[in-house]
């Protein structure tokens, strides 16, 4: 490849309005130390490549859509088990040949090659003093402050080179044993190393220059909070259940009241019955609270205490194996439900989900292995201090049943 063919392939790779994507080729299955025995036609090896570079492409614009510079740890906490879920939510049978050809891992190691990358840049913005962060955006004009930003990263020694491909595409197990068994010609990217250089500069600049304009922008709360009478079959079902006490369930938007559905772009929510006492005026703002809580909870004397995840100021408790698989399926809303005797809230709240995860699945694998290190409250009293009103029961919902269409 000349050298002009070359700059321009890199152009078009990390151009502003490009989504995310890879500067190497896609390993085909054949290449692999692990199916050197293997034997593939030129065919199933086409498709095999085919479906990755679909998978893959459906991966990154899922990053794209979710990204976020305010946290500083985004791609610290992006997961693959999470990008491959929406994967089999939004094109099931793409994620189904992925998983039956055996693929799932290349896929894997495909999108973390890139995540590992913008780590990089991540990490880079994250220690970037304001000095210099003022001297790069203080220039005039995209292009002026993409060389400043050059310039900064010649400075801390993070122009890559062709050889950092092998480090950044795990070419070598913990072993230290090649993944590949074949030519590394076959593999290899000559330009590797401008193109992460270049890649590295854009994602350094995007998030300065979003952090900067946010702090420029006064905080708007997003939260939207919609009240209706309406109802549904599904919701009247749930309202006439013995157990929606201690249950909550995940429903398609699509099966919300009318007055509800135009209200979040996500495809699921989370639905629980509360007291009729949060859909008073006095109330009703709590719902809206963006926080999410995190409390070693016990509902009942001597009960076994579990770790649980709440929101709306700790208004709704669930048990954190449940709450979980909402925020997993959840991309850049939180939609949740809130189901009285005779109406119901929708509550929709802007949602950093990689982030956010994070830290919560954090806390609950350390809730689980260390539980001395939390304070065990009782149901009652969680939240009584801000039950400056009248006392709102609460209840914990220890289990979730999915009531989504062609899940069950």
């Amino acid at each position: 490849m000349s050298s002009t063919a070359l700059f321009h392939k890199i152009q078009r790779t990390y151009s502003d309005n490009a989504p995310y994507s890879l500067f190497s080729p896609t390993p085909r299955p054949e290449w692999l130390a692990d199916n050197e025995f293997c034997r593939y036609t030129q065919a199933e090896s086409d498709k095999c490549v085919e479906l990755l570079e679909r998978a893959t492409a459906h991966c990154f614009d899922a990053i794209a859509q979710t990204w976020e510079c305010d946290t500083l740890c985004f791609w610290k906490s992006v997961h693959t088990d999470d990008l491959f879920l929406w994967l089999q939510n939004d094109e099931s049978e793409l994620a189904t040949a992925i998983a039956t050809k055996g693929l799932t891992w290349q896929l894997e190691r495909r999108i973390a090659s890139l995540v590992s990358l913008m780590h990089m840049a991540e990490m880079c913005a994250y220690r970037m003093k304001v000095a210099d962060i003022d001297e790069i955006i203080g220039h005039e004009g995209d292009a002026a402050q993409l060389a400043a930003t050059y310039l900064y990263l010649y400075k801390q020694r993070m122009f890559y080179e062709d050889g950092d491909q092998a480090r950044f595409e795990d070419w070598y197990d913990e072993d230290e044993n090649p993944v590949y068994h074949v030519d590394e010609k076959l593999y290899s990217a000559p330009g590797y190393g401008s193109w992460a250089t270049a890649m590295t500069a854009h994602e350094v600049l995007r998030i300065i220059k979003g952090r900067a304009a946010r702090s420029h922008q006064p905080e708007q709360d997003t939260t939207r909070i919609v009240k209706t009478g309406e109802s549904t079959q599904l919701i009247d079902d749930i309202r006439a259940t013995s157990f929606s006490t201690h249950t909550a369930f995940l429903l398609d938007t699509a099966a919300l009241p009318a007055a509800l559905q135009p209200v979040t772009t996500e495809r699921l929510c989370l639905a629980a019955t509360v007291d009729d006492a949060c859909f008073e005026p006095a109330h009703l703002s709590v719902l809206g609270e963006r926080n999410i809580g995190f409390h070693l909870v016990s509902d009942r004397p001597n009960g076994i205490p579990a770790p649980v995840i709440t929101f709306a100021d700790d208004s709704l408790c669930i048990d954190s194996r449940h709450a979980v698989i909402f925020l997993q399926n959840a991309r850049t809303e939180r939609a949740i439900l809130y189901i009285g005797t005779q109406q119901c809230c929708l509550v929709v709240q802007p949602y950093k989900h990689f982030a956010e995860q994070y830290e919560l699945v954090d806390k609950d694998v350390e809730a689980r292995q260390c539980p001395d290190r939390y304070t065990v409250i009782s149901l009652q009293d969680l939240g009584r201090e801000k039950d400056h009103l009248r006392p709102i029961p609460r209840s914990l919902k220890r289990n979730m049943v999915d009531l989504r269409q062609g899940l069950n």
